[in-house]
């Protein structure tokens, strides 16, 4: 469930690249950093489920904003949509996706059943527990059956939330607001939404000690052989939930 920091779809992350230094000269993806790690982790398993290439699927990058993802599936698929609450994000001359102005927890103006597949990438925690359930929901609703739901969350040893401006360091008080799962939260996502969709990664979940004792492991690599993101220390992890 906790995905490694060195985890890299090497092919993938040239896409990533190519389209960040159009708009970073210069900057480079580093080697062991969570969101590059997500993206390939993301990207793979969307591609066990969704033929790749495959044009004439349809799929969704759920929060995308301005990111570089929604690229990455233009090119791999049939039709992108990225849905964003914040029009801010949503950049008409920097993208190849269709654009919706939307809370991902409620969607009208989108078909139910209608995608091939859904990814989000560090998104979906930028709410309360409550509306996190009601998004996970929201999303199941727009796959076609078999279809799946790609999630990347952070992950603490113990669950945790973060309200905008109460992150713990300075430098960090302009961070959005912000729920950290563990394993407990995990198990209670999937038990809610079970009557929706089946888990399909990974396959069963850790005791919460082994979880834990995980995360610890790889935390002290990170520390250790990283740049940290925060002091108040949290891990890339992931899940795929395939509709029913």
């Amino acid at each position: 469930m906790l995905i490694p920091l060195d985890y890299r779809n090497e092919g993938i992350l040239r896409h990533h690249e190519r389209i960040w230094r159009k708009v970073r000269p210069g900057w480079e993806w580093p080697a062991r950093h969570g969101y590059t790690s997500e993206y390939s982790w993301a990207c793979d398993h969307l591609a066990a489920y969704v033929q790749q290439p495959h044009r004439e699927a349809r799929v969704m990058d759920a929060g995308g904003g301005c990111g570089s993802m929604q690229h990455v599936l233009a090119e791999c698929y049939g039709e992108c949509v990225n849905v964003d609450v914040n029009p801010r994000h949503l950049h008409p001359d920097c993208t190849p996706s269709i654009l919706i102005q939307g809370d991902l927890e409620d969607t009208p103006m989108l078909e139910p059943g209608s995608f091939d597949g859904i990814v989000a990438i560090s998104s979906i925690e930028h709410n309360p527990w409550d509306k996190i359930v009601r998004i996970v929901r929201n999303l199941l609703t727009l796959l076609k059956p078999g279809a799946p739901l790609v999630v990347t969350v952070p992950a603490f040893e113990v669950a945790t939330y973060y309200a905008e401006g109460e992150w713990p360091e300075p430098h960090q008080k302009a961070w959005p607001e912000c729920f950290n799962f563990d394993v407990d939260s995990f198990r209670e996502l999937f038990s809610i939404t079970n009557d929706m969709a089946m888990v399909a990664e990974p396959s069963g979940l850790p005791h919460a000690e082994i979880y834990r004792a995980q995360w610890r492991v790889i935390h002290d690599d990170m520390m250790t052989n990283s740049e940290p993101v925060s002091q108040a220390p949290y891990l890339s992890t992931g899940f795929v939930l395939r509709r029913r």
